[in-house]
């Protein structure tokens, strides 16, 4: 830890504070739970296919479900599925954030954090 606080500003010593007393992002009997869903295919590999695969698709493939009744019901069930998966990486995203923001945070203390941060893992 470094001997000297060169930063004057209260609110960024009350922030790096914050960090070092802060509570978990998630309870610590959801980080097993959570870590492992990457490797649920129902709940993340089959919507991240899915995604990709309708990402893919143009104006002709939107055309045939607006025109066609049997391709708008075979796909009407991948909306939910979507929109649920699409909430479950945000949620990532924000804990993706808040960890890298915290461990920012905490290692701005070290002179060297910046230059160790470039460095290749």
């Amino acid at each position: 830890m470094a001997d000297t606080n060169t930063t004057p500003d209260k609110e960024l010593d009350a922030l790096y504070e914050s960090v070092l007393n802060c509570e978990p992002a998630i309870p610590p009997e959801e980080v097993e739970p959570l870590a492992n869903l990457v490797m649920n295919q129902e709940r993340v590999g089959r919507q991240w296919r899915l995604t990709a695969l309708i990402a893919g698709k143009d104006g002709a493939f939107f055309s045939d479900i607006a025109n066609n009744a049997a391709a708008a019901q075979a796909f009407a069930h991948c909306v939910d599925a979507l929109h649920d998966f699409s909430s479950l990486l945000r949620t990532m995203a924000d804990l993706s954030d808040c960890a890298a923001a915290r461990i920012s945070t905490a290692g701005c203390n070290h002179e060297d954090f910046i230059k160790w941060m470039a460095e290749e893992a």
